[in-house]
């Protein structure tokens, strides 16, 4: 079981369970099995699978669609700067406090 990949050990362990307990509905026993399978800590993700939150991508890798959002954004906000006009701020309403009791 140790060379299996992780979803082939989660399919093992889930059917198990389903020849253990007959009646279980396939998706509880999968999600089950992932349970028993992080429990058993076989599921690793190493450091360079890891997605870097904090990195910024470079423009020239954006998606065009992105690209064009990105563009159309500063543009409006630019005309809205040029005629005098801006958004709203936004406004922090109090929601009360709780009482300590």
């Amino acid at each position: 079981m140790a060379n299996l990949t992780y979803k082939e050990r989660i399919l093992k362990i889930a059917e198990e369970i389903l020849a253990m307990r007959p009646g279980t509905h396939p998706k509880a026993a999968l999600r089950e099995a992932k349970a028993i399978a992080k429990t058993r800590q076989t599921y690793r993700v190493s450091a360079d699978q890891k997605k870097a939150s904090h990195s910024k991508t470079d423009w020239d890798s954006l998606p065009e669609h992105v690209k064009a959002t990105i563009s159309k954004q500063k543009a409006a906000e630019a005309e809205r700067r040029k005629s005098g006009r801006q958004l709203e701020k936004t406004k922090i309403v109090s929601g009360g406090g709780v009482s300590p009791r």
